[in-house]
């Protein structure tokens, strides 16, 4: 079925000067609000400082802007701060009912307060598109998984600790209102570039401060992780910045558009400068996942261009390497590998360690699950150096994802999560595979397959459960959603010019 070209709907309505006016004056009543709870504190009604009463002032007058803000800015602010942050080392917490609210969840629910208030006043409309079914799948397995939990009688704690990543599946909904067509994507998606070469910019110049000064650090903190390594003789700093997994998505698709888009020399020099500097950014994370993320990437689109015979080839290698890893999994589970690899480094001990115990509850609940809040005891190896040591510990998530998709929601929760995530796999190549124009084709070539390299990197890391890669999730389903409904980001207008798309229906 050939779908009509569809007028822009999204960022500005017939008054632009409605959403800034509506904005402005958020913020006066938000500041006098503020301010009068100052004024609270100066004549002894409540405990506020003058310092508090400055941050309330202002945090309350730019909140209630930024719900009435125009979503091009209100998107582009929430995912901004969602890659440049950490979920588990906030920079600050904010108690509240005797929870620790982190500044991300505090974002979501401002995106979320921004979504319901765009509805509110008519300027969202929600189209269907199958990768909407595959986001509510993913959504079903933490529904599922975490009833399973309860029913199981596993801490309350625990379960609400897991379900506080899963709520970032909120943004999706929101997300595709706010960014409904293709030329409404482009100016989020440009200030997440901006913001990644940032960071790599800054990963490789503090990488060469430690080089070049010999102060090494060990540390985890709200910008990232900062390790000193060793291989051999050879010390270096590794860096791994907050939103590194955007670098790795950014150079596949840049490496797609250098090889397969209509470039001028001027831009083919761009590209090919800011991929050299991505690619050196992600050398210094010396992460073995995000070298296996962007490895499966540029497979992948290695395997796009090639032809139909060496995909169906391909198809089949994988599936036979799918029963091998199978069979794999059953030896470890069967403590086989211990005894085969005695001298293992204690990250990847810790991960088969984390296979054997996530495979052992499987085992026990095949078909329903541990749920959500489960947990099992086994060794934990922790290495600082070039040794490491060993002792009992819980664990209640692992490294591989699939693993904990496995045993928290046995092979039902497992079907949800596969027809889901296969499902918007499936519609995403079958977009971009159709993109009218050549560049277009080509860049929704690179991202699709740079959402396959995070699939495969979900292997060894678990960044699918994180906030940050639930909100990756979103964004990837939104762009694939606005693109099959009004073209190509490149050459589209998102208007009367937009050519056909034989994408709906």
């Amino acid at each position: 079925m050939i779908s009509e070209p569809v007028r822009e709907e999204g960022i500005h309505p017939t008054a632009p000067w409605l959403d800034w006016g509506l904005a402005g004056a958020a913020l006066v009543v938000g500041l006098s609000v503020a301010l009068c709870a100052q004024w609270a504190a100066v004549f002894g009604h409540a405990s506020l400082d003058w310092v508090a009463g400055a941050v309330l002032w202002l945090g309350v007058g730019l909140a209630t802007a930024y719900v009435f803000a125009p979503s091009g800015l209100a998107v582009s602010l929430f995912l901004l701060f969602m890659v440049a942050s950490h979920f588990s080392r906030p920079f600050a917490v904010l108690p509240l009912g005797g929870v620790e609210w982190r500044p991300v969840e505090m974002a979501l629910a401002f995106l979320l307060m921004h979504g319901a208030v765009r509805w509110m006043r008519g300027h969202a409309r929600f189209h269907f598109d199958p990768i909407h079914y595959g986001l509510y799948l993913v959504a079903v397995f933490y529904l599922y998984a975490a009833v399973r939990g309860y029913w199981a009688g596993n801490s309350p704690a625990l379960i609400v600790g897991e379900c506080r990543y899963a709520i970032f599946l909120a943004a999706y909904p929101v997300l595709v209102l706010a960014m409904p067509t293709a030329r409404s994507l482009r100016y989020p998606l440009l200030m997440i570039l901006a913001l990644t070469v940032l960071i790599a910019v800054l990963s490789l110049a503090f990488f060469a401060y430690a080089q070049i000064s010999g102060n090494f650090t060990g540390t985890q903190n709200a910008l990232g992780e900062f390790v000193e390594r060793q291989v051999g003789t050879f010390h270096f700093q590794s860096v791994r910045a907050n939103g590194h997994v955007f670098i790795e998505i950014v150079f596949v698709v840049l490496t797609a558009r250098f090889f397969g888009a209509r470039l001028s020399t001027r831009q083919r020099f761009v590209h090919g400068s800011l991929m050299l500097l991505l690619a050196l950014a992600i050398l210094i994370t010396a992460m073995r996942t995000a070298y296996l993320a962007v490895f499966v990437s540029l497979m992948a689109l290695a395997l796009l261009r090639a032809p139909r015979r060496i995909q169906y080839l391909s198809a089949m290698l994988g599936l036979t390497g799918l029963v091998v890893a199978v069979v794999l999994a059953g030896l470890l589970y069967s403590g086989a590998f211990a005894s085969w690899f005695p001298a293992l480094g204690a990250s990847l001990k810790g991960r088969f360690v984390e296979l054997e115990g996530g495979l052992g509850l499987f085992a026990a609940h095949p078909l329903l699950g541990t749920g959500l809040g489960s947990t099992f005891e086994a060794m934990g190896y922790v290495s600082k150096t070039t040794q490491f040591s060993v002792a009992p510990a819980t664990y209640q998530m692992v490294h591989n994802v699939w693993l904990y998709y496995l045993y928290k929601g046995g092979l039902i929760g497992m079907g949800f999560v596969l027809i889901g995530l296969g499902g918007i796999t499936v519609r995403a190549h079958y977009i971009a595979e159709r993109m009218p124009l050549p560049d277009d084709r080509v860049l929704m070539r690179g991202l699709w397959a740079a959402f396959v390299g995070q699939l495969a990197a979900s292997l060894t890391m678990p960044r699918l459960v994180y906030p940050i890669g639930l909100v990756l999730v979103c964004l990837f389903g939104c762009v694939f959603v606005a693109v099959a409904r009004t073209g190509g980001i490149i050459a589209s207008d998102g208007g009367e010019n937009s050519p056909k798309m034989p994408l709906q229906g």
